[in-house]
């Protein structure tokens, strides 16, 4: 897609919209002696004030870090509530819709069902999750839906996709591309953030609530074209994320050192876990993963998520799931934790 195709892919009544102007948008930084009266605020307290609406103290740090310039940058209460502006500003209810791959995060069909978008379900390729590109981009181009949404590494199933066939979609779907990067520091593939400058279309959707340990703090970013992240801020709320929230990402994100130890920490114990795993007679299949996390087939999936339960230890059970029976989601935890959920599945 061209750069001048985006703005075709945005509904007349979003690029009509003039985005909520709060007191603080009309505000440029000064000294810290400003006096501020003009959002009706308690002039007293430690967070008696709005939150910076813009993030731009987030975002110079995200933009740093990913090498990116500011306005290719948008944060959200996290990624969830990203995909959800996607879907708002750029689809039109009972007209526009979707391509999703099931198995995938479950979210992508609960958004087109609350707005009451189309959902085209192209499923993975069965046994080694991979997409089905020739069925993608033929059913693409037959129903014209705007967005494509895929999670790589993926979740449930935790493998990455081939690149080579998310660079074809890139290439010859006449959408937007939303690739959910939650799981990257966990895989050695490369993130598509670097093809930003190459593919108007494209959008990478990340979370600071895996790698980075701050799911308590809802923090999601999106990196994409200008025009893109203009279009999003248009249906953007003011104050989507607090000042202590955007305090301690900023925080967390100038910290990568130990982000990197830490993520070093989980894959050693995920290839631990991956080898006992396979000795567990409960357990008939360890798939490949990429990500924090990994899926097993069991003899009976629903027996032994209770049976976990029971005894202390929870994951999830996502045999719900297409293509996925009889398997559970494990989280990768402490050295502790691992070995006791070992200990507990030999134990049944």
């Amino acid at each position: 897609m061209r750069e001048s195709d985006i703005l075709n892919l945005v509904p007349d009544h979003i690029k009509d919209l003039q985005p909520y102007q709060s007191a603080r948008h009309e505000f440029v930084r000064s000294k810290a002696s400003t006096v501020f009266l003009d959002a009706n605020e308690n002039p007293f307290g430690q967070y008696n004030r709005y939150p910076d609406p813009q993030h731009i103290d987030l975002k110079k740090t995200l933009a740093n870090l990913s090498k990116v310039s500011l306005d290719q940058i948008i944060i959200g209460n996290g990624s969830g509530e990203i995909l959800r502006w996607l879907c708002l500003a750029f689809c039109s209810p009972k007209i526009d819709g979707m391509i999703t791959m099931p198995p995938t995060f479950s979210l992508f069909g609960l958004l087109a069902k609350m707005l009451n978008l189309k959902n085209i379900q192209i499923p993975l390729t069965k046994g080694d999750f991979q997409l089905d590109i020739e069925n993608i981009l033929s059913k693409g181009q037959v129903s014209n839906p705007k967005i494509i949404f895929i999670t790589t590494p993926n979740n449930p199933t935790g493998n990455s996709f081939i690149q080579k066939d998310i660079m074809r979609i890139l290439m010859d779907f006449n959408g937007l591309v939303v690739l959910d990067e939650a799981y990257v520091e966990f895989t050695d593939q490369p993130s598509f953030v670097s093809y930003l400058d190459d593919f108007p279309s494209l959008v990478v959707v990340r979370t600071l609530s895996k790698g980075q340990g701050l799911a308590g703090s809802r923090i999601g970013v999106a990196f994409a074209h200008s025009q893109i992240i203009e279009v999003l801020n248009k249906v953007k709320p003011p104050y989507n994320i607090s000042t202590a929230n955007q305090s301690v990402a900023i925080s967390r994100l100038k910290n990568q050192k130990e982000i990197e130890f830490q993520v070093k920490q989980i894959l050693q114990q995920k290839a631990w876990l991956m080898d006992q795993l396979k000795s567990v007679d409960v357990i008939h299949h360890v798939y490949p993963s990429d990500a924090n996390f990994v899926m097993v087939k069991t003899d009976d999936s629903d027996k032994r998520y209770h049976q976990l339960i029971e005894r202390g230890v929870v994951v999830r059970n996502t045999s719900n799931y297409l293509n996925c029976e009889n398997t559970l989601r494990i989280t990768i935890g402490t050295e502790k934790e691992n070995q006791l959920l070992i200990k507990t599945l030999k134990s049944l």
